[in-house]
């Protein structure tokens, strides 16, 4: 595993692509916050510190979109300290 290259990625080739996606969500007239998403996939290809600091995220993510099922993409490793399914915010 290269860290500096998921950081680079993170840092350099992530935001273009957000950029990218979000002009054509606009352009096409299909505002992203008019949708009721029913699956939510957090990525985090980190070290640990990344899943700690993101803990707010997951409870606000359930409070806005209560419906959706949340899903978390890490490395094994991290598995522990990811959040538990009936914890609330």
């Amino acid at each position: 595993m290269d860290v500096r290259f998921y950081r680079f990625v993170d840092r350099f080739i992530g935001p273009p692509i957000c950029a990218v996606l979000s002009l054509l969500d606009h352009i096409t007239g299909h505002p992203a916050r008019a949708m009721r998403p029913r699956k939510i996939l957090v990525i985090l290809l980190s070290e640990m510190g990344s899943l700690v600091l993101a803990s707010p995220m997951f409870a606000h993510m359930k409070r806005r979109y209560p419906d959706a099922s949340l899903h978390l993409l890490l490395f094994a490793r991290n598995r522990s300290s990811r959040p538990s399914r009936g914890r609330s915010g």
